[in-house]
């Protein structure tokens, strides 16, 4: 959900880059050198997290600078090469790692909360299909003959449900597999390290809006975070603001963050609220009034971005499940009632209307 939120395909998970970061934010802050660290860590693990752990402990025992293996590891998000730079650069690396360790680990929570919530839905929703597709093939058409029996004109409803039947053979498989497939790539991308740390929105069911606010609060609380350890250890503003928004992998927020800090290099102040970026923390950043205390107006700004975020994750978790068993099972319970009580319903108007007696 944060800076830890623009995570796309590649070959380590999400868990697995939770792991790694957190085992080198702990050997950084204790002290303990990275590279004999690393090899240790990376000879107790299997598969490919092992693999990646080893190689940049036995790069570093031969002398190369964490910050250039990092960089050229494709396995790593261009986000978290940033924020490794950025705490380099400040001789704060723990610091800075704990805090993308702290948002990947709220990313991988959410998801997997989000994903145990859609287990009883799709309950629901297999079970509702294969009565579908029984009353399609075997209900229907013998409701179709008693309205026809009976001289009930069929409506297209009906019609429209007596060519489903007769084409069942060939959605029937298909439609499910379909959406089995997509929910698995879903699945599977969102739990993939590459350009970036992003959750990938699993649902659509009126989550979506909630998801991309709280990534972008999420996103916006680690750039405030990284800021703040950057002034605080008197990094240029004009260099210290396009660093901080690439730790954030957000490619819009980066390009206009680009542009604000040329302008502030420039000895500028923002004609017009940029684009892309928050006109508030612009004009924190600009505004000469709060230089003295800007670390400190920075975390509490940040504070304020992970109050945000924790308060719609909060929604997605209650309100998500809700959602989707109403969507699924109330559609489930309409289509059923469509298909097997209206033409009965039918029936009994038709009787009525001729004088039936019983």
């Amino acid at each position: 959900m944060s800076a830890a939120a623009a995570l796309a395909p590649t070959s380590v998970t999400l868990e697995d880059f939770v792991a790694l970061n957190h085992e080198i934010a702990a050997l950084a802050r204790a002290g303990v050198p990275l590279g004999p660290g690393l090899t240790a860590f990376g000879l107790d693990l299997p598969g490919r997290l092992g693999k990646i752990a080893a190689e940049v402990g036995r790069r570093l025992e031969q002398g190369e600078p964490l910050q250039r293996i990092i960089a050229t590891q494709d396995s790593f998000p261009p986000a978290y090469k940033a924020v490794v730079e950025a705490g380099i650069r400040v001789g704060r690396l723990p610091a800075a790692l704990e805090g993308i360790s702290q948002s990947a680990r709220r990313t991988a929570q959410l998801r997997s909360t989000i994903s145990m919530a859609i287990i009883y839905p799709l309950i629901v929703m297999s079970v509702g299909y294969c009565l579908f597709t029984f009353t399609l093939t075997h209900l229907a058409p013998v409701m179709a003959e008693a309205l026809s029996d009976h001289g009930v004109p069929t409506t297209p409803v009906h019609q429209g449900l007596a060519w489903l039947g007769e084409t069942v053979w060939l959605w029937g498989v298909a439609l499910p597999v379909l959406v089995l497939g997509w929910l698995a790539w879903l699945w599977w991308r969102a739990g993939r390290v590459a350009a970036g740390v992003e959750l990938h929105p699993l649902l659509s069911f009126g989550a979506v809006t909630t998801m991309l606010r709280m990534r972008h609060a999420g996103r916006l609380a680690a750039m405030c975070d990284c800021l703040a350890l950057l002034t605080e250890y008197g990094v240029p503003l004009p260099e210290a603001v396009p660093l901080a928004a690439r730790t954030t992998g957000a490619k819009k927020l980066e390009q206009a963050a680009a542009k604000l800090g040329e302008q502030m290099a420039r000895g500028e102040r923002a004609a017009a609220p940029l684009k892309h970026f928050p006109s508030l923390l612009a004009w924190m950043l600009t505004s000469g009034q709060l230089q003295q205390d800007l670390p400190q107006v920075l975390r509490r700004a940040a504070e304020v971005y992970r109050d945000e975020a924790s308060r719609r994750a909060r929604w997605l978790r209650l309100y998500v499940p809700l959602i989707l068993t109403v969507v699924f099972g109330g559609g489930t319970v309409v289509v059923y009632a469509i298909v097997t009580l209206g033409p009965f319903l039918l029936i009994l108007y038709r009787f009525s209307e001729a004088g039936f007696q019983p």
